[in-house]
């Protein structure tokens, strides 16, 4: 059109594009972009940090996310629970390996939901706060840099609230850190 050359056959191939083939390429563009990315992480750290980075844009721009972990808690125990996701197997090789992973970090947190806050009994002294809530990215705003390195691994933060101590856990994807007046401790 911009040279003047538009014919009527060419009108007639525009009147044959169809929504649905007009978003079947929008979705192969997006599928290949996701694709690529998934691709490059190569290591646990970055998939959680990649993860992190989704909840805490869905929550900048009020977009809704999957059914919590709490409210799956038992039926991730139980192994029933479903997810209504696309499937890992669009997004290339590495996708069962990372499905797997994800799969087993939403098994350890289940477990330390249930354990710890069973040793918890009601106590109201001590928090439990997981990864994407307020209150999960507010202990790391409020963290030093040695502490903050770790927020993408951590399960669970047991936080200390007594006045007496400030002693907190953070249970991670390969350890249990203790944080002393805001310092890792040995």
């Amino acid at each position: 059109m911009r040279e003047f050359s538009f014919t009527d056959s060419d009108y007639e191939s525009l009147q044959e594009i169809t929504a649905e083939s007009f978003l079947d390429e929008v979705f192969e563009e997006i599928r290949s972009q996701i694709e690529a990315s998934v691709e490059k992480i190569d290591n646990m750290w970055l998939l959680s940090v990649a993860s992190s980075e989704m909840v805490e844009f869905c929550h900048e721009e009020e977009i809704a996310l999957p059914d919590s972990k709490e409210d799956k808690l038992q039926e991730v125990i139980a192994g029933s629970g479903t997810q209504n996701y696309l499937s890992y197997k669009v997004l290339g090789n590495k996708a069962e390996y990372f499905s797997k992973v994800l799969e087993k970090k939403e098994i350890m947190t289940a477990i330390i939901k249930r354990k710890v806050e069973k040793a918890l009994n009601g106590g109201v002294n001590m928090m439990l706060i997981y990864p994407g809530c307020d209150a999960f990215n507010e202990y790391f705003s409020k963290s030093n840099k040695s502490v903050k390195k770790y927020k993408n691994e951590v399960l669970a933060i047991l936080d200390d609230k007594s006045f007496l101590f400030d002693t907190d856990i953070l249970f991670t994807t390969t350890s249990m850190l203790a944080i002393e007046n805001a310092i890792i401790q040995p």
